[in-house]
């Protein structure tokens, strides 16, 4: 959009702003008369619309029914960004009229638009309230207000100019310059506060007890402010309680059989779980330090030897402390278990025939079979178990899937299920463990697949949310601007845990940090993980223009490197930690201050109760001996 359009071509930009569909018309008013000369006032159209890319412009068109008058008005027409303009200068007469003119950057005065004074009212208030939500950051302020009065009986005009724009209550078109980087709006730095303020200036003239409609418009007016800036600070109040209350659940922490909760801060150990600290972890065939056993792999993984031992107490097959007896007991349990689902799977397939898996006792269950051999044929057979035991994974698979789908009918099978079988059957090689501990593992992440909701991807992509908003507020604000704030394209990385975004020989690092994490660090820390992504990426993200090429940035990713993940997204935890703590002793802070006010507010004993029309609130403006009075 260029800056200036005039004439026809502002006849037809305006029409086109009427019907499409990325503006919106936030303002109109018929009947504004143009003041094309001393004798010739042309009546049209005047509106404000509000665009995502070429922000505020407003136009005045003539009516239709003049357009081939002899004066042409349609040569008249004109439609002006708002960011072209460096002030608007408002006069007011006693007949209830006004002149609104718009003085361009270049110091051209457009010819006076005029309309009732009781409108401008309006049409301020509705400037004030979508330019500086719509106008991007980079863009300069474009104006203050300058208020004029004139006075025929007097035949002199008295300017009463508001304060530079330099001065807090004067309202600018900058976001950040309006609420302020992060926190709550003061009273100087208020939106609200200042919008007031602007418009008082407006209504500083001379008002008879015969306008009732004029102070009927004023007090319309400070009810309107007075519930915007309540309902601003509700929605501020309400944001910070949520965001609070989402990052102290990433600090909470899942139960884990052998474990005790501790709670000092944790800090990463020098070793990692090697086959030394594995057998110094040993005492009389039981293991009763766990948390040395979790900080070590938190630190620095597991090694490949030992996660056939190690993984069975991280998804709950073993605990820690058990002796040699209790850990036969429990293998015998989970064999018997795998017996009992087996003949269940079976059971279900029993009637049916061979050649036609739809043809069966249970259609249902037989159409979940058919999707699991569709699944396991285009799995994993690039990483080198499954590519070599290719004959002897795939029926394992089959076995397995169909086994957990007979126990779990309300679920049943979903894509994806295989993907998280995978790894397990690599690492174990037995169906028995195998199958057990990707029971106990669904247990925990079977919300993940629900079909309905999928409650725990929305509650993940809510905590990174709140996490970005925390700790990373620019790169959240840019997101937002892009329309990316759902975060969606980190719908895969929860689902799997990475496992489609790093290379196949190091999921078993990344799921073993985030599975021992849970009882040592946070029950959440795949969204610490994913916040690692984004801050390896920051200057790519903030270098996209658009929230389709947020999407494909992602999807184009080459495979993460583990190790700078995990370091980073463990690294973040203290920050979070400090930020919680700052957090809770400022709300803290609020609510004793708002306690003490009470109290000090509150009446004394023995003092006498106030009038009903002391204890009102007052409102911005008053009407008093036909004067507007500025409390």
């Amino acid at each position: 959009w260029p800056a200036v359009r005039s004439g026809r071509h502002a006849m037809a930009a305006a029409t086109m702003l009427a019907y499409d569909s990325e503006r919106r018309l936030v303002y109109g008013k018929n009947y504004v008369i143009f003041k094309a000369d001393p004798m010739h006032f042309i009546p049209g159209y005047l509106a404000l619309f509000v665009s995502k890319t070429a922000g505020a412009m407003i136009s005045w068109t003539p009516f239709d029914e003049l357009s081939e008058t002899a004066l042409g008005p349609t040569e008249l027409a004109f439609c002006v960004l708002m960011h072209n303009l460096k002030s608007l200068q408002l006069k007011t007469y006693p007949n209830n009229d006004a002149e609104l003119i718009l003085i361009g950057v270049d110091g051209f005065a457009y010819s006076p638009l005029v309309l009732p004074a009781d409108s401008v009212v309006g049409f301020l208030a509705v400037l004030e309230a979508e330019v500086p939500l719509t106008v991007a950051h980079d863009v300069p302020p474009i104006m203050h207000y300058t208020v004029c009065r004139d006075s025929d009986a007097v035949g002199a005009a008295a300017e009463i100019q508001t304060p530079h724009p330099s001065v807090p209550c004067v309202p600018r078109c900058a976001r950040c310059e309006l609420l302020g980087p992060v926190g709550a709006p003061t009273r100087e730095r208020s939106l609200f506060g200042r919008l007031t303020r602007a418009v008082q200036s407006v209504l500083r003239r001379e008002i008879t007890e015969n306008d009732p409609s004029v102070i009927a418009q004023i007090e319309s007016h400070n009810r309107k402010m007075l519930q915007r800036s309540f309902i601003a600070w509700r929605v501020h109040v309400y944001r910070e309680r949520t965001l609070l209350h989402k990052l102290r659940q990433l600090q909470e922490l899942d139960d884990m059989d052998g474990i005790a909760h501790d709670d000092e801060p944790f800090s990463l150990p020098a070793e990692v779980l090697d086959e030394q600290t594995w057998a110094d972890c040993h005492v009389d065939g039981r293991i009763p330090d766990g948390r040395r056993v979790l900080a070590a792999i938190v630190a620095g993984g597991c090694a490949d030897s030992l996660r056939k031992a190690v993984w069975p107490y991280l998804l709950g097959h073993h605990r820690f402390g058990d002796s040699s007896e209790q850990r036969e007991q429990a293998n015998a349990a989970a064999a018997a278990r795998w017996a009992e689902a087996c003949a269940c799977a079976d059971a279900l397939l029993a009637a049916g025939d061979a050649d036609d898996p739809f043809h069966g006792t249970d259609l249902l269950f037989s159409a979940q079979v058919h999707n699991i051999e569709y699944d396991v044929s285009r799995g994993e057979s690039d990483f080198e178990y499954f590519r070599v035991n290719e004959e002897r994974t795939a029926p394992m698979l089959r076995r397995i899937l169909s086994a957990y789908v007979s126990q779990h009918r309300s679920l049943g099978y979903i894509q994806g299920m295989s993907d998280t079988l995978e790894p397990l059957l690599a690492v174990f090689d037995d169906e028995v463990l195998a199958f057990n501990c990707f029971s106990n593992l669904m247990d925990r992440i079977s919300l993940r697949f629900e079909r309905s909701n999928e409650v725990d991807i929305q509650l993940s992509l809510s905590k990174l949310r709140a996490l970005l908003t925390a700790m990373d507020p620019p790169l959240m604000e840019h997101l937002q601007s892009k329309d990316s704030d759902h975060l969606y394209f980190a719908y895969r990385w929860f689902l799997l845990d990475f496992k489609r975004d790093v290379e196949y020989r190091n999921v078993f690092l990344v799921w073993e940090t985030i599975w021992a994490a849970r009882a040592l660090v946070t029950s959440g820390f795949n969204v610490f993980v994913a916040f690692a992504v984004m801050q390896m990426y920051r200057k790519d993200i903030l270098s996209l223009s658009c929230g389709s090429d947020v999407f494909a940035f992602f999807n184009r990713l080459e495979p993460l490197a583990p190790t700078t993940l995990l370091r980073i997204a463990v690294g973040s935890l203290p920050a979070l930690h400090a930020t919680v703590r700052q957090m809770a002793e400022k709300r803290h802070r609020s609510q004793a201050g708002s306690a003490a006010s009470s109290r000090t507010a509150s009446p004394q004993k023995g003092a006498g109760r106030r009038s009903s029309a002391e204890s009102r609130p007052t409102s911005p403006l008053k009407v008093k001996d036909g004067r507007v009075q500025h409390l």
